[in-house]
């Protein structure tokens, strides 16, 4: 280990060491720093979308400061290494009204996803979508909806499939809801039910997460 990674494991377990507890059915959000982080929030918005993108990946937390995300596969991942990475800057909400058996149907349907192989070409129906609500002028789903390749999970499906099992959504159907969406939904659209529960100080620019604050319960 390099003493470079070395300092960058040090900051990630301090900060591991504000987190609070994390639990399952957290949602874990990622705006990435790469150029294609920036190129899907780029092509995510939509006409109807209030706010800019801030976020390109999402995750869910299955409880121990762990959670499941597709990336390449769906893998279960450590929160601190995700941080240590520094690849992304990172936010963590949880919906605070949620039951105890919601939590774990959500925690138990990620973890069966595991390994599962990513969808790649999703992101290509994503792409089509935000082209054709362009010229629409209204948001469109027909690529996601005409296409049949459900079981090759993409980031956000993988959340929004946990959702459903545990009996929430996040406003929309849950075959092509995107990372922007659950962020809307979260920070916009239903803020009384959720609470930040951490992230990391550059994410307090944007006026939607600085509004709901980080929480001390």
């Amino acid at each position: 280990m390099t003493s470079a990674h070395k300092a960058i494991m040090n900051v990630a377990e301090e900060i591991f060491v504000e987190l609070k507890p994390m639990m399952p059915g957290d949602v874990v959000l990622f705006r990435g720093k790469s150029g294609l982080s920036g190129l899907i929030r780029r092509y995510s918005t939509t006409p109807s979308d209030e706010t800019r993108t801030i976020f390109n990946h999402v995750g869910v937390s299955v409880g121990d400061r762990d959670l499941v995300e597709a990336l390449r596969r769906v893998k279960r991942n450590s929160l601190l290494g995700r941080i240590a990475e520094n690849r992304d800057t990172i936010a963590v909400f949880r919906h605070a009204p949620m039951s105890e058996n919601a939590r774990e149907r959500i925690r138990s349907w990620a973890l069966a996803q595991v390994n599962k192989k990513y969808g790649g070409a999703k992101i290509l129906l994503h792409l089509g979508d935000y082209l054709l609500s362009r010229i629409r002028g209204r948001d469109t789903f027909w690529c996601r909806r005409a296409a049949r390749i459900g079981k090759y999970p993409i980031c956000s499906w993988l959340v929004a499939w946990a959702y459903d099992y545990g009996g929430y959504n996040f406003g929309g159907p849950k075959e092509v809801v995107q990372p922007d969406d659950i962020a809307d939904w979260i920070l916009l659209r239903n803020a009384e039910h959720w609470r930040l529960v951490w992230c990391d100080d550059d994410l307090l620019e944007y006026p939607s997460i600085r509004r709901m604050g980080v929480w001390n319960g």
